[in-house]
C-alpha cells in the first residue's frame, strides 16, 4: 500500500504534529519532502515506484505530488487554520526569523504593522496560501477561481482535513485513520508573546484579500463536522482529555512550545510520561483501541 502524504501548510499547527510523527515512525520510515517548488518535486520523483518501503510523506509539498511519486490512488491528510489569523502569524514567522525568505522585506526597521501586512499582500507566497498548496499551484501562481475548484475537489477527496482551531479533535481523527499509537504531542514553534488584537476594519480588509482561502476554510470546517459527527461523544471526551494533558505539558514545560521542531529531533520532554497518564478506560484510551 502507498504511504499516506501529510501536506503541511505553514503556521496550521503542523511542527507540533512533527512531534507526533517523529514518535509514531522510526525513521528509516519517513519520507520528508521541503523546499521550493522545484526542489520539492525533484526530490519526490527522485523516489518515483519506490516507496512502498516509507510509512507517511510529509513536508511543505503540494497536493499533485503524488503524482511525482508514483502513486496512482494517493491518501492526502492536512490541516487548516482561520486564514486571518494563520496570514497575520505567517508574517509574523517571517519577521521574527532571518534566514526566512521573506525577512528582509517584512523586518525592515520602521515599518508599521500595516505596511509589514501591505508588503505581505504583494508577494504572492503569503497570498491565499491554502488554496495554493490544496490545488497544487504552490505559489508559482496568482490564485484565480479556477484555483479554488481544484482546492475544493481535492479536499472532498483528501482521507483527512482537520482544523487547527480544533487541534485535539482533529489530531485524534487523524490518529485513527493513519494508525498512530502515541497522540500525546509536543506543542512545537508556537508564537512567543501575546497576539496582537485583529480590528474589525483589519479583519475585513484581510478576509477580502484573503477571500479564496476564506472560501476554502468554510469547505474544510464542514469536512470536519462530518468526520466528527460520526464518531459520537467518545471523541468529544477523548479530545477534552487529550486536552487536558497538553495543558499539563505547557504548565510543566513553559518554554518548551516556542521551539522549532523538525522530524527525528530529540524531544523536549517526555511525551511517555504523558502516554502513560492515559488510564486503562478513560475516554482517551477507549478511542485508542484499535
Amino acid at each position: 500500500m502507498s504511504p499516506p502524504i501529510f501536506v503541511h501548510i505553514a503556521k496550521t499547527a503542523g511542527s507540533t504534529l512533527r512531534t507526533l510523527i517523529t514518535a509514531n515512525y522510526p525513521p528509516e520510515q519517513i519520507l520528508a519532502l521541503n523546499g521550493d517548488p522545484k526542489e520539492v518535486l525533484r526530490a519526490a520523483a527522485a523516489h518515483m515506484g519506490r516507496v512502498e518501503s516509507f510509512g507517511l510523506v510529509y513536508g511543505h509539498t503540494p497536493y499533485g505530488t503524488h503524482r511525482f511519486l508514483g502513486i496512482r490512488q494517493p491518501r492526502y491528510f492536512t490541516v487548516l487554520r482561520d486564514p486571518v489569523d494563520r496570514f497575520l502569524s505567517d508574517i509574523a514567522h517571517a519577521v521574527r526569523h532571518d534566514d526566512h525568505t521573506f525577512h528582509g522585506a517584512l523586518a525592515e526597521p520602521g515599518l508599521s504593522r500595516d505596511q509589514i501586512i501591505g508588503r505581505a499582500l504583494d508577494i504572492n507566497y503569503f497570498r491565499n496560501t491554502m488554496v495554493q498548496f490544496v490545488s497544487g499551484a504552490f505559489t508559482t501562481e496568482t490564485i484565480a477561481m479556477s484555483h479554488l475548484g481544484a482546492a475544493i475537489d481535492n479536499l472532498w477527496s483528501s482521507d483527512f482535513v482537520g482544523i487547527a482551531e480544533d487541534f485535539s479533535t482533529s489530531l485524534l481523527l487523524m490518529a485513527r485513520k493513519l494508525g498512530w499509537r502515541r497522540v500525546v504531542p509536543q506543542k512545537a514553534n508556537v508564537r512567543p508573546g501575546a497576539k496582537e488584537p485583529v480590528p474589525p476594519e483589519l479583519r475585513a480588509r484581510l478576509e477580502r484579500a484573503l477571500a479564496y482561502d476564506c472560501m476554502l476554510y468554510a469547505v474544510a470546517r464542514e469536512h470536519l463536522a462530518r468526520s466528527r459527527a460520526a464518531h459520537g461523544m467518545l471523541l468529544q471526551e477523548a479530545a477534552a482529555q487529550l486536552d487536558e494533558l497538553i495543558a499539563m505539558q505547557e504548565v510543566e514545560h513553559p518554554d518548551v512550545q516556542f521551539q522549532t521542531y523538525q522530524v527525528g529531533q530529540e524531544h523536549g520532554v517526555r511525551l511517555d510520561r504523558y502516554d502513560a497518564m492515559i488510564l486503562k478506560g478513560s475516554p482517551l484510551f477507549r478511542w485508542m483501541q484499535p
